[in-house]
């Protein structure tokens, strides 16, 4: 009987990338998943690494909305004008309705229990009320 000898083919491949290459594109893959990841696990790190603070608030603007504990999830949520009067900008957040009032109107503007945020700087946010004390005939006049 004769042994016939094969010769196995050396390893590494030589077709194989460098280590370093291959770790290195493991730790980009790995850190392109985990960017994207966290910005959809955590609102805080989508706002503060797709957008940017703008001073100028306007229609088509997102508003970063932080919850306290145990009362939802924090949002990012586009402003857009109200269709009722005095229509203002405002947003739809966990199934309310807030309306953006910018600093000159809160000058004018009662100060009531539902407003919310910093104030002179930077407006307020209240929540929407459903009217209750319009005339029978108009509430019979919806179509919602």
């Amino acid at each position: 009987a004769t042994a016939q000898l094969t010769s196995f083919k050396p390893l590494p491949s030589k077709y194989l990338p460098n280590a370093w290459a291959g770790s290195l594109l493991f730790a980009v893959m790995t850190m392109n998943c985990l960017f994207f990841l966290l910005g959809y696990w955590f609102v805080w790190f989508k706002a503060a690494s797709f957008y940017s603070p703008d001073p100028h608030v306007s229609e088509g603007s997102f508003v970063h909305l932080r919850t306290h504990a145990h009362k939802g999830k924090d949002g990012l949520v586009k402003l857009k004008r109200c269709c009722q009067a005095p229509h203002r900008l405002g947003f739809e957040f966990q199934r309310q309705r807030y309306e953006y009032i910018s600093p000159t109107e809160a000058e004018t503007e009662a100060k009531d229990d539902d407003i919310i945020g910093l104030g002179a700087g930077n407006g307020y946010v209240r929540l929407n009320k459903c009217p209750v004390d319009l005339p029978l005939s108009q509430y019979g006049k919806s179509s919602g």
